[in-house]
């Protein structure tokens, strides 16, 4: 899958249009997700990522899962966890158990660290 962006992208197609309408959970974690979505977009843009240049530094050999509005990126000792609708990701340190900045070290994640929004296709 030499294209991030497009698997992402594609399953996100997918889940609003074809899960999210079918299902009543996840048509609650949809509207959940929109409700994260609008308290803190404006942080999560301070630090927009290119969710190719994410997997390739963190999960260079990696495979696929969808966990209800999440698409996982699992690597070797990090998982990528990309929000299919608010459209941003963090960054697990699965060896450790804690998420991470963009340097590595620990987010303080109740102050907002390890939240980035992730570029559209035409801001890579």
């Amino acid at each position: 899958m030499a294209d991030k962006k497009y698997a992402y992208s594609k399953a996100y197609k997918h889940y609003i249009e074809v899960k999210v309408p079918a299902s009543a959970k996840d048509q609650k974690k949809f509207d959940k997700a929109k409700l994260r979505e609008a308290s803190f977009n404006e942080n999560w843009k301070k630090q927009m990522v290119n969710l190719n240049e994410i997997i390739d530094q963190f999960c260079p050999n990696f495979t696929v899962k969808e966990k209800g509005e999440k698409f996982i990126f699992k690597g070797d000792r990090y998982h990528v966890q990309a929000d299919m609708v608010a459209g941003y990701l963090k960054i697990l340190d699965f060896k450790n158990k804690v998420w991470i900045k963009l340097d590595g070290s620990k987010a303080n994640t109740s102050i907002g660290e390890g939240h980035y929004k992730i570029k559209k296709r035409e801001e890579m």
